[in-house]
């Protein structure tokens, strides 16, 4: 039984899918009640943002609000179609939308530790992004190919 001087902690990794993606705010709601500290995060796609949004210190109460009230058919205006090429939408509108509820720029200026998972589409290695601009992290953790467009990150 763990000591009051050794409260539970964990790493936490958050997972792609979509819309599907804002059940890890749910998890974070549990894990702040049952008062487990996160000492880092990780994700890929909406998880990669939801754990930002996290580690820059917006709490899962203030997540769920912008989530239930997101009007979706606005929220469909932010796909920015694009000849297809390696995607269907480029994402800048995506990054844009991102930029504007994280009230970080950088992985450094983050409360708690994140890496952000994307895969170099040059080379299929997967990417595991620490630092940096972290909407750019985003854009390119977002990437799907067919979908969304490649994004540059880094060299």
């Amino acid at each position: 039984m763990p000591s009051e001087k050794s409260a539970p902690c964990l790493g936490l990794a958050l997972g792609s899918g979509a819309a599907r993606g804002l059940c890890h705010i749910g998890v974070l709601k549990v894990l702040e009640r049952e008062q487990i500290r996160i000492n880092c995060l990780a994700g890929t796609s909406i998880g990669a943002f939801i754990g930002a949004l996290y580690a820059a210190g917006i709490s899962p109460e203030q997540m769920e609000e912008v989530a239930t009230g997101l009007d979706w058919k606005r929220l469909a205006r932010l796909i920015d179609p694009v000849v297809p090429t390696a995607g269907l939408i480029d994402g800048a509108q995506v990054a844009e939308f991102m930029a504007k509820l994280l009230p970080a720029r950088t992985f450094e200026e983050l409360h708690i530790p994140l890496a952000v998972t994307a895969t170099d589409v040059e080379t299929g290695e997967a990417l595991i992004i620490r630092r940096g601009n972290l909407v750019d992290a985003l854009r390119a953790a977002i990437a799907f190919p067919g979908i969304f467009t490649p994004a540059r990150f880094g060299d």
